[in-house]
């Protein structure tokens, strides 16, 4: 018998049972009363073949009643739909009524139900020692590992795949068979840290509203420290300046003259020092301001040389009474 006639065997004896129980003795399902119509509805659509519809209804009447029977219906939809974990679930769970009217009655029928529904299904175990590891099957999340048992599969083609955060996920390809029990472990390693490729260059992110820095910036400083100390040289060069001044002033104030033939000076016991204070403080005025001079040179050739900052153009817009009006800022 193929599995098509066998479900419809089951379905048509459960079909009715149900409606004889129904007509000769209420079940728990019908202490609600609503519940009641919903399986007898359900039955009458699954002789239709409205699987998913009457899967609706028996829902509902499950949902409102919680009884063995909404169950069983339930399990015995999703078979016809072919969802086969889900109806060997709901089976097992209304089965284990024992004392249900409803379910010893149809124990006969609920086992050849079940007996189908598992020619369909194999068992995986699956397992792993990384921490916060999850399982999917078939890219459908099963939940976190360690399971309490083992996972029921629709034989065939069956993909595991393990995956947790920071990891590299590991995936498997199995094929199942009808009352297989296998075992799979999945341990997974640690991701490597990201490295650029090689050749790439270092890429800094700048805050918001930050500068690029100019490709000229650092040519531009060494002209401003020449700038400087050109500055301070100025300042030693006029120090020196005021120096000669003075000792030119007490040199001839003392009435000191120099002989023309020798360069001595004479006419006065401090004319010979004084004549060498004028000297020295003129050679030091003259060498500070041809220095200052040339690092000037210097630095205001490297301020006008270094690169300029890369402009970018802005164009902003906006609508006057009778036009539009741009403007583009550099």
């Amino acid at each position: 018998m193929t599995a098509s006639r066998a479900a419809g065997a089951v379905f048509l004896a459960l079909f009715f049972t149900a409606a004889a129980a129904h007509a000769q003795e209420r079940s728990p399902a019908a202490q609600v009363p609503e519940a009641g119509g919903w399986i007898e509805e359900g039955i009458r659509m699954r002789a239709e073949r409205r699987d998913e519809e009457a899967l609706a209804l028996f829902r509902r009447a499950l949902d409102a009643t919680g009884s063995p029977e909404a169950r069983a219906q339930v399990a015995l939809a999703e078979q016809a739909l072919g969802r086969w974990a889900d109806a060997e679930r709901g089976l097992l769970a209304s089965m284990e009524a024992h004392a249900d009217p409803w379910v010893a009655r149809n124990r006969g029928n609920l086992d050849a139900a079940l007996a189908e529904v598992r020619t369909h299904l194999g068992s995986v175990t699956v397992r792993s020692r990384t921490p916060g590891a999850r399982v999917l099957i078939n890219n459908r999340d099963e939940g976190p590992l360690p399971r309490p048992g083992p996972l029921r599969v629709v034989v065939g083609t069956v993909t595991i795949e393990v995956r947790a955060p920071g990891h590299v996920p590991a995936r498997r390809v199995l094929d199942v068979r009808a009352d297989d029990d296998l075992l799979e472990e999945l341990d997974l390693v640690p991701e490597a840290p990201a490295t650029p490729p090689e050749g790439a260059a270092a890429v800094r992110l700048a805050p918001p509203g930050a500068r690029e820095p100019s490709p000229g910036a650092p040519v531009r400083s060494w002209g401003v420290g020449l700038f400087v100390g050109a500055g301070v040289l100025t300042l030693g060069a006029s120090g020196a300046w005021l120096w000669r001044e003075l000792s030119a002033r007490d040199f001839n104030g003392q009435g000191c003259m120099v002989d023309r033939a020798s360069g001595a000076a004479f006419n006065g016991p401090d004319c010979g020092s004084l004549q060498s204070q004028v000297g020295a403080a003129t050679t030091l005025a003259v060498a500070g301001f041809a220095a200052a001079g040339a690092l000037a040179a210097v630095g205001l050739a490297l301020w006008l040389g270094a690169p300029a900052q890369p402009r970018r153009a802005a164009v902003a817009c906006a609508p006057g009474p009778w036009s539009l009006g741009c403007a583009v800022a550099f």
